[in-house]
């Protein structure tokens, strides 16, 4: 039986089986990372529901239907004090249009969840060479049908790697190849993850919606979108990112760049968080900002009126 020390003693066959397996694997993590994390119909259906499921949107739909009456009750109350004509409307809004609001915002995050996976999936496969993956070229790596094909010649990290090299020259590619591995397992998460909060704030479109009718708690629905709109952005900008750092492969003159690589698999990594720090939807500033105009606005006939009957009382006197 060989011991642990013949096993680094090898020809180099046993080195090359494991960073091959290293790499197709990382390569398949890769690949799922883009395709298996797509929000199809199978996903949908735990929102909209199905004839044997109703779906957590219509659950969350009668759970608020009680909370909506009360959060108009409250906005009407709260116009009424303070004499605002426009938080009436708001109050009248919410309780007409909150409901089927809600499920044509979910239309449209279906469609749009739809849009993002097919641009990601033309980002890639715009990067992709015929059977030649994608992914791995970031790394100068290149995994045809399966197998590990070619390394880019430049990338000194890669030594002996397809001379099949004995003994310890093949340990550094190795743990490296394991890196790699390691990080597209992470990326298959991250995106999965992705997929499962748009789904998740899918169905709590109902509380974003609803909470318009309420001046106090209008800002959740800005809060709602700026995630969804983030999480939406992220996979094409992850796609982008990968397809970008794949023209390593291609042009790369040294081994340094294999760090870029490296790099773009942490942006891609990190893109769902970064794109919802980014994104600078602000729909309740705006709404806010309109309110007060509108206000202004409705109030100015009011401060007329007012100012002309002191003048007139002046002029009396």
């Amino acid at each position: 039986m060989a011991g642990f020390g013949d096993w680094f003693g090898d020809s180099g066959d046993t080195w090359f089986t494991a960073i091959q397996k290293f790499a197709t694997q990382a390569n398949q993590w890769l690949e799922d990372a883009f395709s298996a994390s797509d929000v199809n119909e199978s996903w949908w259906a735990a929102v909209v529901g199905t004839p044997s499921n109703p779906g957590m949107l219509n659950t969350w739909m009668v759970v608020l239907a009680p909370i909506l009456v009360m959060m108009v009750f409250l906005q009407v109350v709260l116009s009424v004090w303070r004499g605002s004509g426009l938080g009436v409307a708001r109050a009248a809004a919410g309780a007409f249009l909150g409901v089927p609001a809600t499920y044509v915002m979910v239309w449209f995050a279906e469609m749009a969840s739809k849009a993002s996976d097919e641009a990601a999936g033309f980002i890639i496969k715009q990067g992709g060479d015929q059977n030649a993956s994608v992914f791995m070229r970031i790394f100068g790596i290149k995994v045809t049908d399966g197998k590990l094909t070619g390394l880019q010649e430049n990338y000194f990290m890669w030594d002996g790697v397809m001379q099949k090299e004995g003994g310890w020259a093949l340990l550094v590619p190795m743990l490296l190849m394991g890196v790699i591995w390691f990080l597209s397992i992470i990326l298959a998460f991250v995106m999965s993850l992705r997929a499962l909060g748009i789904i998740i704030l899918a169905s709590l479109a109902g509380w974003a919606v609803m909470s318009m009718s309420l001046e106090v708690t209008k800002s959740w629905f800005g809060s709602w979108m700026k995630i969804m709109v983030g999480l939406l952005m992220a996979k094409p900008l992850a796609a982008g990112l990968i397809v970008l750092s794949s023209t390593v492969f291609n042009y790369a003159q040294s081994g340094m760049q294999f760090a870029a690589g490296v790099a773009g698999l942490v942006l891609a990594i990190a893109m769902p968080f970064v794109a919802v720090q980014l994104v600078s939807f602000t729909a309740v500033s705006s709404i806010g900002g309109t309110d007060r105009a509108l206000g202004q606005s409705m109030s100015a006939p009011a401060r007329g009126i007012s100012q002309g009957a002191r003048g007139l009382s002046r002029l009396r006197r």
